[in-house]
């Protein structure tokens, strides 16, 4: 997921080079947890700023999306929220499933 958000957000609306190894993001190694919150830490003061800057020009604009083709901010944002739902639902899921096998 945050993979996705940074390329979506900082790479695309931005156009910050963001060189993504999509599969190695889905390796589950020990300490994997502790890694996320630092990635997301380092990631979500840049992605404020990056949306506090953001302008009405950038949201109209159309983004030639790698794999959407043509869409414009307001879409690339809609993309990446419901992307982040969509794994929210899958957690709590997983959540209340192993909570329900106990």
């Amino acid at each position: 997921m945050l993979g996705t958000t940074e390329e979506n957000l900082l790479g695309l609306l931005v156009g910050q080079p963001m060189p993504r190894g999509r599969e190695a993001e889905f390796v589950v190694e020990a300490g994997s947890a502790s890694v996320f919150g630092a990635r997301w830490g380092e990631l979500r003061p840049r992605l404020a700023a990056m949306l506090t800057a953001l302008t009405p020009a950038a949201l109209d604009q159309t983004y030639n999306h790698p794999r959407r083709g043509a869409i414009t901010g307001r879409d690339v944002l809609i993309v990446v929220a419901r992307h982040a739902v969509e794994h929210l639902g899958q957690a709590e899921l997983t959540r209340d499933l192993l909570r329900a096998a106990r």
